[in-house]
């Protein structure tokens, strides 16, 4: 045994290395109804459609795509489809008026070489919604909403069976086919099995022991408490979430730009699991936690869970220079919808982008009625620190800043003045001539503020000080402005305009920064950089407030607005996250924007830039003897002072009035500021001026139907209802239809993904589609009943999945033969006469590698550590070299890269996260048993455990080394059988093979390589 088992592993370790091909968007029905339909719609159907059928091809139902034409079968892989659209060959050219662009063309060659699927109700395209999708013969919304799907949950009465709950709607469903529950499995089995499931990670000997020698009634139920007590189920759980909001830390395509600060929302999902947050609140603050009035805060940090959850709609791929950045916006709210759509509501909503839902309730306007409330929404890189953080210290800078002897500074300001040089002051004047303000298309006060730093607009008169006791004034206020230094230089945040249509050539911003960033936001496009879209950002590092003039004639027309920061950073540009981490003491100013046809800036409106010298002395003076100064000292200044504020604003800043008093006062301000963390930054949304939508005509952006009025999501028969009374999104009126206990698919769609990720299969098998084209459920009482429990629980998860495991139809034996009934009438287990024996996930194979090695790092949360890649993973955008064990982490704390995910994990079908992925294919493929095999990753681990097990156990017996490691990788001991095998492959070695440590490495290698290892009964 020793000998054949030496070669076999001498043979099998030569390092071959794979590294799997990137997976595709599954090709289905669904793949279809997106991707290819459109693409025969716009290019195909008005010469091979229901009017005429050149060729006797008819490619607008799915009996004439598979009839094919005169020239033969149209889908064969070498059939007349591919080869026409391929211009392959002189005598068939398709379309004759050109070929397909390459994305669509390679999107075809998907489809065909997927099998061409299509779905069997595929009949005509509709025509174009020329009244918003409104009802049209073939579209029967009353019809479709009767699907069962649609229907209010009911709560159904259970069985009369033995048991209940859920056990009785199964057992109900068995007895009816013949057949009955297999016995329950013995108790290491179990702990196996719930351990993996709820934690990701095998149970440890004293956790086995333990259970083994409790003998009480609810010794298994003690088991389930304490896993889901314990924080590896929020990681666990958490990357099944992930799957769902394509969760991703790069933004893909060509460079794979970083997607800053994605993890926060990674570590948002695992505390919240954590917490046990009710399921409808989660929901909740995914769609609209920006906008709740009373956000929940961490307990431990004090930040806002809530806005840290609204990030996960900024995690999906993107461009960073598309052509069309209309089109660019129309694919990534598309995208948005599609998660939304699938992950909440278990509906395919992205296929009504270009006609009505071929299947669903859904017509096009509902569609477009949703992309408005996502299109009103906006993008912001900001501080998740909450009132615990910045609370207290605001509280104290205004204290200290109410007590500022304002009396005392105008006296002395009158006498700097009487002694500046009139010449000296007439050339001030001139520079302020040159950069005046005062002029804005749009109020200061109608621009949306985020983060701590700009919430309060600064008033007339307020002074603004730096923190340097040697120059403490950075502004006084002329007029109503926005500086975020007025509480500090350490917080953070960031001023929205209104959204407007770019009807003019320039627009001039009248701004003043130290590392501010100025950038005009068109159709929410955010990658804003070179070669195509860099002119509209422009990073301010001057402290003189003055015009920035942007040329807007290559983006006019298009819908924007103005951005302004108080950090340099440039979001998803960034190449060097770490840039982000960084604290900074940038601040911006700004008093407001004008557009205007021509690219010279306003000037200024001020009477004393036009003076003789000695007249500014004479009428300035006098204005400040007149009351001014006393105004402003008794906070009652008049608009008529902001052309003496603005005198005075210029002269402070230039250190030309006495501002001495101001130094203790700079000296208390920065103690405070620099006591500040560094924030918090987060990706989240931010609410913007509400939009509707106009519908795309065959999903053409450049084809505008009908006004779409944004609304709320119904799906339980009855109309959908638009958002009326709500200036911004609606998202909030949309998260609250979505999260009501009386929406149909809500809780039915959440309890059958647990019931998925439990027993290998969903109750309702296709867990992202619950419309007409997804299977129906296999125990539609028990799904109600389920979802009912989910809302009278406070829609608790925990109480869900501890309802599930302490189920008798959880606890079944896998490995029962199955009768003669059971093989006849469900040979699949859909009725669950036993339990399905499971595959574990690549992260849970490799976080049991790490378990049992001793080498897991059971850290929480973090940013990501890189990915180890090989040789093969090649691109623009490569990351850094990651670690091969991933510094001990868990695989959910590896760095997603979509260009750059691990090849590893990959060769386990983690899935490119491109949209939700409710249910991961699960292959069994050479890659996987050579990653196990030759995997430098397995044979590091194997390794290190073998160091592990003998300094653990330097004085064991062979067999109590093998008792000792058999234990921990299967959960049981060995049997004599295997005893015997592992004893004959451990006998003394020859002096060349490596010494004893060798043996045991590859002992341990070679029980990772046993299927028990990976597959949980």
């Amino acid at each position: 045994m020793k000998r054949t088992m030496g070669v076999l592993f001498g043979g099998l370790l030569l390092g071959v290395s794979l590294m799997p091909g990137k997976a595709q968007e599954p090709v289905d029905a669904e793949f279809f109804e997106k991707r290819i339909r459109p693409i025969l719609t716009a290019r195909c159907v008005s010469c091979h459609g229901q009017d005429v059928q050149e060729g006797n091809l008819r490619l607008d139902s799915a009996a004439g795509l598979k009839k094919g034409g005169a020239r033969g079968a149209a889908l064969a892989t070498n059939g007349t489809l591919l080869k026409a659209v391929s211009y392959t060959s002189s005598s068939l050219l398709m379309p004759p008026t050109g070929k397909l662009p390459t994305a669509e063309l390679a999107l075809i060659e998907q489809w065909v070489k997927g099998g061409a699927p299509v779905p069997a109700t595929t009949t005509q395209a509709p025509p174009a919604p020329t009244s918003g999708g409104a009802k049209k013969p073939g579209f029967d919304l009353t019809q479709r909403r009767q699907h069962w799907a649609y229907k209010q949950v009911q709560r159904p009465l259970e069985p009369p069976m033995e048991k209940s709950g859920i056990d009785a709607f199964v057992l109900a469903k068995l007895k009816k086919s013949g057949l009955t529950m297999a016995p329950e499995a013995d108790k290491r089995t179990l702990i196996r099995r719930v351990t993996f499931d709820l934690t990701g990670l095998p149970p440890t000997p004293s956790e086995i022991a333990a259970f083994l020698a409790d003998s009480s009634p609810n010794a298994y139920e003690k088991v389930v408490d304490r896993l889901l007590a314990s924080p590896a189920y929020g990681e666990r759980w958490a990357r099944h979430w992930l799957d769902l909001v394509r969760y991703g830390e790069s933004m893909g395509h060509e460079l794979d730009f970083d997607i800053p600060e994605a993890f926060q929302y990674r570590d948002y999902v695992i505390r919240a699991l954590n917490a046990d947050v009710p399921y409808n609140q989660f929901i909740t603050e995914h769609l609209a936690g920006d906008l709740l009035p009373t956000p929940r805060y961490d307990r431990v940090t004090g930040r806002n869970e809530s806005l840290t959850a609204t990030g996960f709609v900024w995690l999906g791929e993107g461009k960073h220079s598309p052509v069309d950045i209309k089109q660019e916006q129309a694919d990534r709210i598309d995208n948005q919808i599609d998660v939304i759509g699938k992950a909440m509501l278990g509906q395919t909503l992205a296929c009504a982008r270009c006609h009505d839902h071929k299947f669903d309730p859904i017509p096009t306007k509902d569609y477009y009625g949703l992309y408005g409330v996502l299109r009103s929404s906006r993008f912001q890189l900001t501080s998740s620190d909450g009132p615990a953080t910045f609370g207290k210290p605001a509280a104290e800078i205004a204290k200290i800043r109410a007590g500022i002897d304002k009396r005392a500074l105008s006296e002395r300001w009158k006498a700097s003045l009487a002694a500046l040089p009139a010449e000296r002051l007439k050339a001030e004047l001139l520079s302020l001539n040159r950069k005046s303000g005062g002029i804005s298309d749009f109020p200061l006060a109608q621009w949306t503020p985020s983060g701590a730093a700009m919430q309060t607009l600064v008033k007339p008169g307020e002074l603004v000080l730096s923190g340097d006791p040697q120059k403490p004034v950075l502004a006084l206020a002329p007029r109503t402005m926005v500086h975020s230094a007025l509480n500090g230089r350490h917080q953070e945040g960031a001023l929205r305009s209104p959204t407007f249509t770019i009807d003019k050539d320039f627009i001039h911003v009248n701004v003043a920064g130290q590392r501010g960033k100025l950038r005009i936001i068109v159709e929410s496009f955010q990658v804003i950089r070179d070669p195509l879209y860099g002119f509209l950002t422009h990073t301010i590092d001057n402290p003189e407030p003055g015009w920035r003039t942007i040329d807007l004639r290559m983006v006019k027309g298009r819908r924007a607005y103005v951005e302004l920061t108080d950090s340099a950073r440039d979001n998803f540009s960034l190449g060097n996250l770490s840039d982000l981490n960084k604290g900074h003491e940038g601040w911006i100013r700004c008093e407001g924007a004008v557009l205007s046809n021509s690219n010279v800036p306003p000037g200024s409106n001020n009477l004393l830039t036009i003076l003789d010298p000695e007249q500014v002395r004479a009428l300035l003076s006098g204005t400040l003897r007149s009351g001014t100064l006393d105004r402003w000292v008794e906070d009652r200044l008049l608009p008529a002072d902001d052309q003496v504020l603005e005198v005075l604003d210029l002269l402070l800043r230039k250190g030309l009035l006495d501002t001495k008093p101001l130094g203790d006062v700079s000296t208390q301000l920065a103690a405070i500021d620099n006591a500040l963390p560094a924030p918090t930054r987060i990706l989240a949304m931010a609410d913007g001026d509400g939009e509707d939508e106009n519908v795309f005509l065959r999903g053409n952006h450049k084809a505008a139907g009908p006004v779409a009025p944004r609304l709320q999501l119904a799906l339980c028969g009855t109309e959908n209802t638009p958002i009326s009374g709500v200036t911004g999104s609606g998202r909030l009126e949309l998260a609250k239809r979505i999260a009501s206990p009386q929406h149909p698919l809500t809780a039915r769609v959440i309890v059958n993904r647990l019931w998925h990720h439990h027993f290998g299969r969903g109750i309702v098998p296709t867990v992202d589609d619950f419309g007409h084209m997804g299977e129906a459920p296999t125990h539609p009482e028990l799904l109600d009943y389920l979802a009912s429990e989910l809302v009278a629980k406070n829609w608790s998860l925990k109480t869900m999945h501890k309802l599930i495991l302490t189920s008798a139809t959880y606890k079944q034996r896998s490995d029962v033969r199955p009768t003669a009934t059971a093989t006849k009438l469900d040979p699949t287990n859909k009725l669950l006469w036993r339990m399905n024996v499971l595959r574990l996930e690549g992260e849970s194979i490799r976080d049991s590698l790490l378990a049992l090695s001793g080498r897991l790092d059971p850290t929480l949360y973090g940013p990501p550590v890189n990915t180890y890649l090989t040789e093969f993973s090649e691109g623009r955008g490569r990351p850094g070299q990651g670690p091969l064990d991933g510094n001990g982490r868990r695989s959910i704390y590896l760095s997603v890269r979509r260009n750059f995910l691990s090849p590893w994990l990959q060769s386990f079908d983690f899935p490119t996260p491109f949209t939700c992925i409710g249910r991961r294919s699960i292959s069994n493929v050479p890659a996987q048993a050579l990653a196990l095999m030759n995997g430098p990753f397995v044979r590091q681990q194997a390794e290190v455990w073998a160091t592990r097990l003998l300094k653990e156990q330097p004085t064991a017996t062979p067999e109590q080394r093998i008792a000792w490691l058999y234990e921990r990788a299967f959960s049981r001991p060995a049997t004599a059988a295997e005893m015997k095998d592992a004893l004959e492959f451990v006998a003394p070695p020859a002096p060349a093979s490596g010494g004893e440590k060798q043996v045991w490495a590859d002992l341990c290698h070679v029980l990772l390589n046993v299927k028990e290892f990976i597959f949980i009964k």
